[in-house]
């Protein structure tokens, strides 16, 4: 449920990291493209924990379009589209939607503007310039592609031209890895207002399963979209030469174009499943029992799913070449292997980290999550986050 019927109100999930402290009230407006939650919780996470921590700090989410579950989220949520129309028709919409935007946050009167990804960041850009506030932007991986791009057609120019304006009108720039951060230097970006931010993921909701059967066979998960981008098939591929030497079972959640050509290249074999989306309880529950994620996309960002397996305890194989390898720590919590790894080079890999006895098992379970909880969960994110938040608001 959205704003014209009040905030949207949850069970009390959060963690307060820190006392808070003794702050002047501040009106943060945190402003996105498109917001579907479930799946996507990214923008309105660390949101939340500084709402906890810092009561000063008054947040409102405004996505050009969204598509909210009832209390997915305690934040108030009020989107530029509103009314009959469903969500994937604003989806189709919502470039048209920035101006609205902008007049919707400009009678917020924020102190601050946090934008999600630069591109389609025009509404957030004119209302910093009108209400003369500063300007935030989380750079999360396509929009710093859109800005590389040396000829962009058609709309890539109007997404590239929003980016580069992003990147000198934003006091802050936060690349969610030192790869996405690199990139953006290439692409033009003041490599003096680029901090890399890591997003955090919730630790408290991703955990490992509280004891259950140790005794059952090895289990490897791709958690994503069937897509050309995601490479599943060397996923099926890396199993299908691991199932030759190893008994395992590879489960596929998700859905997407691919699909019926994934399952053809799958065949027969039994060891192979595929389980289509699962809501965020489902991806949970299906990570606290299986072993190992493969993760061998290209042009990720960072891959918050990787960060929710290992909280989960599993290990990760990732592909080397983008901002996923700095969601792992190689040789303890998982492998990078290279960016044109062959399945049977994957396969190798994967056979270290799939457990053949319980100690084996909590022993990887135990450093994946310890990595996650004291690294990249969403309160170590949140906290880095307030470093921003409290010197651009002076």
């Amino acid at each position: 449920m959205l704003d014209d019927l009040g905030p949207i109100r949850s069970g009390d999930r959060l963690t307060i990291w820190r006392p808070a402290m003794t702050q002047p009230d501040a009106r943060i407006a945190v402003t996105t493209a498109l917001l579907a939650i479930p799946p996507t919780y990214f923008v309105t996470a660390h949101a939340e924990q500084l709402a906890a921590s810092h009561p000063s700090w008054h947040f409102r989410i405004n996505p050009l379009a969204a598509n909210v579950r009832e209390g997915s989220t305690p934040l108030r949520v009020t989107p530029a589209l509103r009314g009959p129309l469903p969500y994937t028709m604003q989806t189709r919409i919502a470039k048209f939607a920035m101006p609205l935007q902008a007049r919707m946050v400009i009678c917020q009167s924020p102190d601050l503007i946090h934008q999600h990804h630069g591109t389609w960041s025009g509404g957030a850009i004119s209302a910093s310039s009108t209400c003369r506030v500063p300007l935030i932007t989380t750079l999360h991986g396509t929009d710093v592609v859109h800005a590389s791009r040396a000829r962009p057609r058609g709309l890539e120019r109007a997404h590239a031209a929003q980016v580069h304006r992003a990147m000198q009108e934003s006091l802050f720039l936060l690349p969610v890895s030192e790869h996405l951060r690199r990139l953006a230097i290439e692409a033009g970006a003041p490599a003096d207002r680029l901090h890399v931010h890591y997003q955090g993921i919730d630790t408290t909701f991703f955990t490992p399963a509280e004891g259950g059967a140790t005794d059952r066979q090895p289990r490897i998960l791709y958690v994503g979209a069937l897509i050309p981008r995601k490479r599943v098939d060397l996923v099926i591929r890396a199993s299908q030469e691991l199932a030759r030497e190893q008994p395992h079972e590879l489960l596929i959640v998700g859905d997407g174009p691919q699909r019926s050509s994934l399952e053809a290249l799958a065949g027969h074999e039994g060891h192979i499943r595929f389980l289509g989306p699962l809501d965020r309880e489902g991806v949970r529950s299906v990570m606290r029992t299986s072993d190992l994620l493969m993760l061998l996309s290209h042009s990720e960002g960072a891959g918050l799913v990787s960060l929710e397996a290992q909280a989960c305890g599993m290990a990760v194989i990732v592909t080397d070449g983008d901002g996923k390898k700095e969601m792992i720590r190689d040789g303890i919590t998982g492998t990078v292997v290279g960016a044109d790894a062959t399945p049977g080079a994957i396969a190798r890999a994967a056979s270290t980290w799939l457990p053949d006895n319980s100690q084996m098992r909590h022993e990887i379970s135990t450093a994946a999550r310890d990595f996650v909880v004291k690294e990249r969960s969403v309160l170590t994110g949140a906290s880095r986050l307030a470093e921003f938040y409290e010197s651009a608001l002076g």
